[in-house]
């Protein structure tokens, strides 16, 4: 047995001597191998067994494999304990505690740091004490729990100088140094980082000087102490160099690199940076340190408008990004190609801008910082926006700027959110909501400058002395504005052909030329202008269709042609190719709705324009289709998109006249089409099928006026027994009814006859729009296609002063906003329109809400709209939604699940097309209920899909609404819009005893 022993201590000890040595040297799995090969042998000798476990620790350390070093320092602790081998106990929890350290299991790690402690204070080990300290202070470090570090640091630097142990003192001076920088403490920071650099420096341990350095700059940095930062940085190169600590150097240049960077020194970052980047490169470790400098050099040359120097180091930090997994500085990196290919001013870096933007959001979404995730989404979707609008890709520009705005808004990030706005304003200015660009910087741009000639020259000036490219730009613009407005068109000229020598791009350049063309055809000289024009036709041919600016062009040298009457061929052209740039842009908005309607009121005049020169050719079939083409054409997109078809093939879609004659074919109705252009009144019949008649007359510039009269001269103004379910405060109405009064005053027609032909309004209108000619077809029924005023007559009630009857009459009357509409609706399968149960509404209870910013409570009952409500809703044999019932969310969910007629008898605005409805009792309790929260807007009614076979509005003026080129926008268009075969709504308020009839 004896001789047993022997041989196993023999054995053990060549292990011990084997592994050691092994390790030394890296050939961890030599050592391991030896272990295990021994640990059978000596589990039978409990101190034997406590050595292997004991190198099995160290040697799984070496490797990293931390959760085998925690389950061998449990067996060498247990066996420690049952041989009673203090010394070996607290080593084995020494071991154990750092191991969890490692797995960040930092409970764990106190835990074993406390135990060790115990064991150290019983045998009064200083050297225990000082392992278990180390061991306690590292796990509250990592938690960040700041103070019970200072706390442990404070017991383990007693017990380190009672014992002089000055490598210990500088240590904990250096754990003090952080956890007081972490808990804001900079002035103790400082000085234990001051005495931890004191003693490092006596005992010359480099390490330790190093890592204070680094620590005392940063501290520095935080202070915005940049002088002392770079001292700091700059002493910490020297003893890493002399250690050979190459990771320390890149730490170092790469903060020194970032000082400079913040104080704008970039000569000195970039020489920094660089030294940074050629260690990473040939160490081959750091690599992340590396991306960042890269980043941070491609920003430098961005800067200084280097860009293709730029756009190499943001590849590059890319590259490196990639290599490390370092997703943040990636998508940084992709953030900083897109920003970089945008300055550029390139169009044609336009799709890099794009492929880079995307790049960055899609990289971003592996980023688990939210914050830092969502803070470079705002920057991606910025530049995306930027490139979208440059690229005249309208729809998705609007996206972007909607989820950027979300996100910064979210942050709470004012500065990004005003960039959005600025965005949002830039893309309301391009289709003409100029009204709704509230970002002053852009709104200068687009009104009448209310600032003097002076300060706009003087600001000028300063522009050119400072060389600022961009303020130049923009002080040019203001002054084109403000002369353009004062009709001084020299002056005008002279600033758009500095704007054109700029040559800031091609499509500012094409936006000059035409202007300065149209300037110059205002002043009379005419051969100047159509110079203008033909010097610009090499630059309009070279650019893209979607270029709004391009579209202007066309359309004004094919005006100028026309209104010279020169080359009238060429006239049709241009304005043709006019109209098919619009059209590309039209396509590009996609499905913003309200950006369709407003752009078609800069652009509506090159269709009617065009169809006069039709006209005059005797081509009148494709006149009239030319006209319909800019008929409620974002309204055919919605009706369309219903049946889910995409947007280009709506857009191929233009109606032939074959169509027209289709429409015949299936019914039995004539149609009355009218067109007004400036002082034109154009006038279409068809009836039969094949009968087309056509005349133009001047348009009258009373015509208003006839319609007003007609109204006073119907005593629709005067209703008596009827609900007032307008929404409109009461001031607005008085003084609505104060400016009719007026006007009617004004007209002095006491008999309402016309004082050269002895004709009442209603006659008047009857002859200035031929409906004799209506009368004259055989069909039984008109569609009438109005425009402009003309949607606001009361055809039914036309007279024929030679009969004295009324239109209704004699035919059966009906509106459509187009001939591509009215076609839809006779394609429209009538098994697509809902056969759900009727939806009848009554006098929601609207009670205290929150109208236009300010309270309101002031919304009346409707008892006449109840018994309406009511009366219907037996006839039609079903439930109606009445008073509390009528909430929002229910009429919502009623349409969504389909219903076959809606009736609403209810409060409704004539200015902003909304229906007021009940808030729900959810929001009731919780608040005054804000405008979302019970006003029907068109837009709720659009996404509804309402596809009624009859809608009726039982609300005052319920008919009316804005008109544009596209037509009349209002609540009728967005159930139409919606999906809805017709609509019924009134042009004035009804009585209630009839509206119940």
């Amino acid at each position: 047995m004896s001789k047993h022993c022997n041989d196993i201590s023999t054995m053990m000890n060549s292990c011990v001597l084997f592994v050691v040595h092994s390790n030394s040297i890296g050939r961890h799995a030599d050592s391991l191998k030896c272990l295990k090969e021994i640990l059978p042998l000596a589990v039978a000798i409990p101190s034997h067994e406590l050595i292997v476990r004991k190198y099995l620790s160290i040697t799984y350390k070496e490797l990293n494999e931390f959760e085998n070093v925690v389950l061998h320092a449990k067996k060498w602790i247990e066996i420690a304990q049952t041989i009673s081998d203090k010394e070996n106990e607290i080593a084995g929890h020494h071991e154990m505690g750092h191991a969890f350290l490692f797995l960040a299991r930092y409970d764990d790690a106190i835990d074993c740091g406390k135990k060790c402690l115990t064991i150290a204070q019983e045998i009064d080990s200083a050297d225990g004490m000082m392992m278990a300290y180390t061991c306690i202070i590292a796990a509250y470090a990592n938690m960040q729990k700041y103070d019970d570090t200072i706390l442990y640091a404070h017991k383990l630097l007693d017990c380190a100088m009672k014992n002089n142990n000055q490598k210990i003192m500088t240590d904990v001076y250096f754990e003090l140094e952080r956890a007081h920088l972490g808990l804001n403490h900079y002035q103790d920071a400082i000085d234990f980082g001051q005495k931890c650099i004191e003693i490092a420096r006596e005992i010359e341990d480099r390490r330790v000087e190093v890592d204070a350095y680094l620590l005392m700059g940063r501290i520095y940095n935080t202070l915005s102490d940049y002088d002392n930062a770079i001292i700091y940085f700059k002493k910490c190169i020297e003893p890493a160099i002399t250690i050979g600590d190459k990771d320390a150097e890149v730490h170092a240049y790469s903060l020194l690199g970032a000082t400079y960077y913040f104080l704008k020194k970039y000569e000195d970052a970039f020489q920094n940076f660089k030294h940074c980047i050629d260690i990473v490169n040939r160490i081959g470790r750091k690599k992340n340190y590396g991306a960042r400098a890269c980043l941070c050099i491609g920003d430098i040359y961005k800067r200084l408008e280097q860009y293709n120097d730029a756009v190499h180091y943001y590849k590059k930090c890319i590259d490196m990004a990639q290599e490390t997994g370092e997703k943040e500085i990636e998508a940084q990196g992709c953030l900083g190609l897109s920003s970089v290919y945008h300055a550029s001013g390139d169009k044609e870096n336009i799709d890099n801008v794009i492929q880079y933007g995307k790049k960055c959001l899609d990289i971003s979404q592996e980023i688990g910082d939210k914050k830092t995730r969502q803070e470079i989404e705002t920057q991606g979707h910025h530049f995306l926006a930027r490139a979208y609008m440059d690229s005249f890709k309208w729809n998705e520009a609007s996206q972007s700027i909607d989820v950027g705005m979300a996100i910064a808004t979210e942050l709470g990030n004012e500065e990004t959110e005003a960039k959005f706005k600025e965005d949002r304003s830039l893309l309301y200015g391009f289709v003409g909501l100029n009204d709704k660009c509230d970002v002053p910087s852009v709104k200068e741009l687009l009104a009448v400058q209310t600032c003097s000639e002076d300060e706009l020259l003087q600001d000028l000036d300063e522009a050119v002395k400072t060389g600022d490219k961009k303020r130049k730009v923009r002080a040019l613009m203001k002054l084109y504005n403000f002369y353009r407005s004062k009709k001084e068109y020299e002056k005008t000229i002279n600033y758009l052909q500095q704007f054109k020598e700029m040559d800031v791009d091609c499509s500012l350049n094409l936006f000059c030329i035409t202007a300065i063309g149209n300037m110059y055809h205002l002043m009379g000289e005419n051969d100047m202008a159509l110079h203008s024009f033909k010097q610009g036709l090499p630059t309009a041919e070279s650019y893209p269709d979607t270029d709004h600016h391009l579209s202007q062009f066309y359309h004004g040298f094919g005006q100028l042609l026309y209104n010279l009457n020169r080359e009238l061929n060429l006239a049709e052209h241009y304005l043709r190719e006019g109209i098919r740039c619009f059209e590309a842009i039209f396509t590009a908005l996609g499905c913003l709705d309200e950006f369709k309607i407003s752009i078609f009121d800069q652009y509506v005049d090159s269709y009617k324009l065009l169809a006069i020169l039709l006209f005059k050719g005797d081509q009148m079939k494709e006149g009239l289709l030319m006209l319909d083409r800019c008929r409620a054409r974002a309204l055919k997109d919605l009706m369309m998109s219903n049946f889910k078809m995409e947007q280009e093939e709506i857009n191929d879609e233009h109606l032939e006249y074959s169509d027209v004659l289709s429409l015949f074919s299936r019914n039995d109705f004539s149609i009355a089409f009218y067109s007004l252009y400036h002082f034109i009144l154009h006038k279409i019949f068809i009836g039969g099928g094949t009968n087309l008649h056509f005349s133009g007359c001047p348009s009258y510039h009373s015509l208003q006026k006839y319609v007003d009269r007609s109204f006073n001269e119907m005593g629709v103004r005067e209703v008596v027994d009827c609900e007032n379910r307008s929404l409109d405060k009461e001031e607005d109405i008085q003084k609505e009814r104060r400016r009719c009064i007026e006007e009617y005053e004004e007209l002095n027609q006491a008999t309402n006859l016309d004082p050269n032909t002895g004709k009442s309004a209603l006659e008047v209108l009857f002859d200035i729009l031929e409906c004799d000619t209506i009368l004259s077809s055989k069909q039984g029924e008109v569609v009438i296609i109005p425009d402009g005023p003309l949607y606001q007559v009361p055809f039914p009630a036309l007279r024929d002063p030679r009969t004295g009857k009324y239109l209704s009459e004699t035919n059966r009357i009906r509106l459509a906003p187009s001939l591509a509409t009215l076609k839809h609706f006779e394609d429209f399968p009538t098994d697509q329109t809902s056969d759900g149960k009727p939806l009848i509404i009554g006098n929601p209870l609207v009670g205290k809400v929150m109208m236009d910013g300010e309270e309101r409570d002031d919304i009346k009952d409707l008892p006449g709209a109840f018994k309406e409500a009511e009366k219907i809703s037996k006839l039609l044999n079903t439930l109606p939604l009445l008073g509390d019932m009528a909430t929002k969310p229910a009429v919502l969910e009623r349409l969504r699940q389909g219903v076959s007629v809606v009736h609403i008898a209810a409060h409704g605005s004539l200015t902003k097309g909304r229906i007021a409805l009940a808030p729900s009792p959810e929001v009731r309790a919780t608040k005054i209920p804000d405008e979302e929260d019970y006003m029907l807007t068109m837009v709720d009614v659009q996404k509804a899909q309402v596809r009624a076979q009859l809608v009726v509005l039982s609300c005052c003026h319920s008919g009316r609404g804005e008109i544009r080129a596209e037509g009349v926008v209002s609540m009728c268009r967005a159930f139409l819009a919606s999906g809805a075969r017709a609509v019924v709504a009134s042009l004035w308020a009804i009585d209630d005893l009839m509206m119940q009839h």
